[in-house]
């Protein structure tokens, strides 16, 4: 749910920048990025490994965060979450 929720305000600022949305887009980009597992996954408990239904929402709330070009996105994180993706295909 939480990468989902982010992912609609990620995408409800970058079309709107509404300054309303920014700081808590931002918020939930940033418990996200804080959330990856070390094998650079997202479980269902915070810091846990998870698997790719979880992945590929995180991955879409980030991307919609960098493309605001506004929401600041730590490039590592996405690195990682690619790495995870290598490993499991």
């Amino acid at each position: 749910a939480q990468g989902i929720a982010t992912l609609a305000l990620c995408e409800a600022y970058g079309m709107t920048k509404d300054p309303s949305l920014k700081l808590s887009a931002q918020a939930a980009i940033n418990y996200v990025q804080r959330a990856q597992a070390t094998d650079g996954s997202w479980g269902y408990g915070f810091g846990s490994p998870g698997d790719t239904s979880i992945v590929g929402w995180q991955i879409q709330a980030l991307e919609a965060a960098v493309l605001s070009k506004d929401l600041v996105v730590d490039k590592n994180v996405i690195k990682k979450a690619i790495g995870f993706l290598d490993a499991v295909s």
